[in-house]
């Protein structure tokens, strides 16, 4: 604790998945594979103003990936130029990013948020035998670098225990890739989603009854989420798209 409104901190881990046997379909050919672990690190900050109008969190982190598991899939590996899988457990990777958050209270009824993250992730040089990775400086399959949101909402109490709100926001991401290999035609542009939702409070009975309408993606945005999968591995891969724009109608009750 720095003062009564802003702490700091700092925490190292550790991860680990267990090892496991890797089948490729033969019983002669069974591999063991090492256990995947990861050492991360933390550096953080969070607190509010003196007066309560501005509260926000800002960390910083780094971690290494050792024996990152993989299988490569291709053809012609046997006379029947059957579909086989290669294991390799001696990859490396590494992580480094920041994330920023903040809320900012003009009076009761206003109130602005915004969140940022940068992500620096990727396949380091060489793998854990010094040999360089094919995947060198690659970035990690749907993970882009920078996503931010931001919005406000707005509250107006009424008389008669009545209120109406509206909190319009929007969420942009940069640039990612569905494959290890970062090929262009598995990657997603960079896009920008606009949200929203409106709608009244009143009590009756001691129930509050919240109705609101709520938008997601309102400009019907058209984006992939996922390209590949192991339909790529045929020629094939699937396209999974984004949901379209989405309108909601919600009533909620709330009970004292």
């Amino acid at each position: 604790m720095m003062n009564p409104t802003h702490n700091l901190y700092f925490s190292a881990s550790r991860g680990r998945r267990p090892g496991m046997l890797y089948f490729n379909g033969n019983p002669e050919d069974i591999q063991s594979l090492s256990p995947e672990s990861t050492l991360s690190y933390e550096l953080g900050i969070k607190g509010t103003t003196k007066y309560g109008h501005l509260s926000y969190a800002l960390a910083f982190y780094y971690y290494d990936w050792y024996h990152f598991q993989t299988a490569l899939v291709g053809r012609g590996a046997s006379e029947s130029g059957s579909l086989s899988y290669m294991s390799n457990d001696n990859g490396k990777a590494y992580g480094m990013g920041t994330e920023m958050s903040a809320v900012y209270t003009f009076k009761p009824e206003v109130s602005l948020f915004a969140d940022f993250a940068y992500t620096g992730c990727a396949f380091s040089d060489e793998d854990m035998n010094g040999n360089m990775q094919s995947n060198a400086g690659n970035m990690f399959v749907n993970t882009p670098n920078v996503t931010f949101d931001m919005g406000f909402v707005w509250k107006k109490v009424l008389s008669g225990g009545k209120s109406i709100y509206m909190s319009p926001s929007f969420y942009t991401q940069s640039k990612v890739y569905f494959d290890d290999e970062n090929s262009s035609d598995h990657e997603q542009d960079a896009y920008l989603l606009l949200n929203g939702n409106i709608g009244m409070q009143f009590i009756r009975n001691k129930v509050t009854y919240d109705i609101g309408l709520y938008g997601r993606n309102i400009t019907n945005t058209k984006y992939y989420c996922q390209i590949g999968n192991g339909s790529d591995v045929l020629g094939m891969p699937t396209y999974e798209v984004g949901a379209p724009a989405t309108i909601n109608l919600a009533l909620k009750l709330f009970f004292k």
